[in-house]
This record gives structure tokens, sequence and C-alpha cells, in this order.
């Protein structure tokens, strides 16, 4: 598809939860089928700590290999949701 938009890399298929930072999603990648989990956050304006704490835990993610932990594939920046 050739886009980085993930709305058109994703189809969502349900919501799994929802938690202080965001909620979390079942979703199919359109290219490959695959089911996957997305997570979404809002950041505002101002609240560069939260912003810290996402890298933080998205760093800590793509360092992670266990069959208990989800693996991590990748992650976007709208900047405008």
């Amino acid at each position: 598809m050739g886009s980085d938009d993930p709305k058109q890399l994703f189809k969502v298929l349900g919501c799994e939860g929802k938690g202080s930072f965001g909620s979390v999603f079942k979703a199919s990648n359109l290219q490959t089928a695959e089911v996957v989990a997305i997570k979404v956050l809002t950041v505002l304006p101002g609240e560069q700590e939260d912003m810290k704490s996402v890298l933080t835990e998205i760093n800590f993610l793509r360092t992670c290999n266990h069959p208990n932990v989800v693996r991590f594939s990748g992650c976007y920046y709208t900047g405008n949701e």
C-alpha cells in the first residue's frame, strides 16, 4: 500500500480495553491479514511527561523477546488526533 497512515494499513476489529494512557484495539494488517493489537495513545499539548513515558514504553517493548509478551512491530505518530 505504501502508506505510513495506520488507518490505511490496519482494519480495526474491535476494542479490547481502555487504560489511563489510551485504548487497545484488535486489528487486522491489511497487507498480511495478521491479527495484531494496536495501542492508541493520546498525548495532549503540554503533557511532555506523558510523552516521555510513552517513549520509554516503546523502547522497552522493542527489546522484549519472550513468548508471553506481545511482540512490538512498529509505531506511528499522527500528531492530529
